[in-house]
């Protein structure tokens, strides 16, 4: 109980405090997981837990109302990015599996701030019937990816092909 989680000590907790100071409206919770997305990316899961071997990799979703100033908490993501370098590897959309592969074969630390993921989540679930058949697989290559945080990613051989010829 006498834990506040909106306020981390230590290192984390400069960076969510930073990022609160972005925010004309400080959202405590969106400034923890945003801090904890760019300490990730920042560190590009170079760094393991010494006594369970979990790695950097993180997977946030995030909600808050229209009107409540998500935009600068993603500004400070980007900010936080930018200052490490690590801005090329930020999206802001998923297209397909295959933009998805190609931008972890770019950079293995992709970070997406993607709003109104929710839309997204629908044409993913609508793909079969509107004919957007290069979001069938999407959700599926998430989930295998972000389970591969120790090991690799096994695509199949017609990506590796297509990537092979994008190298």
């Amino acid at each position: 109980d006498d834990i506040d989680l909106n306020s981390p000590p230590g290192f984390l907790g400069e960076v969510v405090r930073w990022v609160n100071g972005q925010c004309l409206y400080p959202l405590p919770s969106l400034s923890v997981a945003v801090s904890l997305i760019g300490i990730s990316a920042l560190s590009q899961g170079r760094y393991i837990d010494e006594k369970d071997g979990i790695t950097t990799n993180l997977m946030v979703f995030c909600t808050a109302g229209s009107g409540t100033g998500k935009e600068s908490v993603q500004k400070a993501l980007a900010e936080m990015l930018r200052a490490g370098a690590q801005e090329k590897n930020m999206y802001g959309g998923l297209k397909s599996e295959q933009e998805l592969i190609r931008n972890l074969v770019r950079c293995p630390s992709s970070t997406y701030c993607i709003d109104e993921f929710g839309i997204i989540l629908g044409k993913i679930t609508n793909a079969k019937k509107s004919g957007a058949h290069y979001l069938e697989g999407l959700i599926a290559a998430i989930m295998s990816i972000y389970s591969k945080a120790d090991s690799f990613y096994l695509p199949t051989g017609d990506m590796k092909t297509d990537m092979e010829k994008h190298i």
